[in-house]
């Protein structure tokens, strides 16, 4: 089964992850708003790749809204998705599939605070390119509802996956399954 280009983040809500619990999650007790939390402990490292290719089920999506920018005639695309979630335990990480997207902001909106993320990409189990997001918290990142908010630029998949572009005619369309 071929993964999907997802530079779009359109699936991201599916592939957050599904609810459960995180043997990486740190157990604190009380949720800690961002204020009160600290960076992750030394050593502290995100959940591994699953070899199921399921994400870690450190936050289960609820719904998404997506605001993309998108010029066909450009090499790039860019957008911002929210990404309501329920994290089931407090955690420090949020693991999602993306591939080739540049990441230029990533937080948790949590009740009036805002927790920043430092975005980075890994290989999925037994890949070959990298197209997992691990999104590392600033903050403890309580469990219940928060709402991830994603800022990117990503090109247009080579592909016929995720958001590509066809030449039909000599004029450039963008297209999406």
């Amino acid at each position: 089964m071929t993964r999907p280009h997802l530079a779009v983040l359109l699936a991201l809500a599916v592939l957050v992850s599904c609810s459960g619990r995180s043997p990486h999650a740190t157990n604190a007790g009380a949720p800690l708003s961002g204020s009160q939390a600290k960076s992750p402990p030394s050593g502290l490292t995100a959940p591994p790749p699953r070899d199921d290719g399921r994400l870690p089920p450190t936050a289960k999506p609820l719904h998404y809204a997506l605001s993309l920018q998108i010029d066909p005639q450009q090499a790039r695309f860019s957008g911002t998705t929210r990404i309501r979630v329920e994290v089931p335990e407090p955690t420090f990480f949020v693991v999602l599939h993306a591939r080739d997207m540049n990441v230029s902001r990533a937080v948790a909106h949590v009740g009036n605070a805002t927790i920043t993320a430092t975005p980075a990409t890994r290989l999925a189990y037994r890949g070959v390119v990298p197209e997992e997001l691990v999104l590392s918290f600033a903050h403890l990142l309580p469990a219940g509802a928060a709402e991830l908010e994603i800022t990117y630029d990503a090109p247009f998949a080579p592909d016929l996956a995720g958001l590509y572009r066809v030449d039909e005619g000599g004029r450039m369309y963008a297209y999406t399954q």
